[in-house]
């Protein structure tokens, strides 16, 4: 059985820092509209209508997200320039 108090004196917080510290996890690879009107300077209705279309290319679902390789496939844009311009 696991002892509980070992497991009350663990510390997360340390842990998960060193964790991410031993991997090298991307920040994001899904893409929101607030990033495409950063990225194309479009308002955020024409942004999410992009998504749509991407969305519709792309043969996914309303619910389905859009990765940054996809945005970057459609638009053409490099995908450095595009994490660049993404909003944390």
């Amino acid at each position: 059985m696991i002892c509980l108090d070992a497991l009350r004196k663990f510390n997360y917080a340390n842990y998960s820092t060193i964790m991410l510290q031993e991997k090298n996890i991307p920040k994001r690879i899904v893409i929101y509209p607030r990033d495409i009107e950063n990225i194309t300077g479009r308002k955020g209705r024409t942004a999410q209508r992009l998504l749509q279309t991407i969305r519709q290319v792309f043969e996914k679902e309303k619910f389905q997200f859009v990765t940054v390789q996809e945005f970057c496939v459609f638009t053409g844009i490099d995908e450095e320039t595009v994490r660049a311009c993404m909003v944390d």
